[in-house]
């Protein structure tokens, strides 16, 4: 068995990567649903598709800057566990791909859909678990 611990870190991360691997190939299965399903466009308020989009679209932004730039506030919020850290994260990663998915039911285009899905998409492939980032996080133990 190949070990993905870093030289210096105990981290084991194979693991991690088969908690991980899940929250990847959901992406596709958004995808293929964004095209198969039909989206709920005889919603006659462009309005509120508008504004709900706006909505969606500031809770992803802001769900982005709390996993990049608050990553010691989650690793505290998590009790500065690993395993704890990376699913939490992963969720609320993914969750930017759901957003699209109900975007897409309450109206909007399969694009916008897949705007919202390739953010997912490319914040998880650059979140993979990491063992030099075990190490940051187990501080915040304290």
């Amino acid at each position: 068995m190949v070990s993905h611990a870093a030289p210096n870190s105990p981290y084991d991360t194979s693991k991690l990567r088969r908690l991980w691997l899940p929250f990847l190939t959901s992406l596709p299965i958004y995808a293929a649903i964004l095209f198969l399903v039909d989206s709920g466009s005889s919603s006659s308020n462009p309005g509120f598709l508008r504004m709900f989009t706006i909505v969606l679209g500031t809770l992803a932004f802001a769900e982005l800057l709390f996993v990049f730039l608050a990553k010691g506030l989650l690793a505290s919020l998590t009790g500065g566990n690993y395993q704890t850290f990376c699913i939490v994260r992963w969720a609320l990663l993914e969750s930017i791909a759901v957003f699209g998915l109900i975007l897409h039911f309450v109206g909007a285009s399969a694009m916008t859909g897949l705007v919202f899905l390739a953010v997912a998409l490319a914040t998880l492939v650059i979140s993979g678990p990491k063992p030099d980032e075990a190490a940051e996080v187990a501080p915040a133990r304290h």
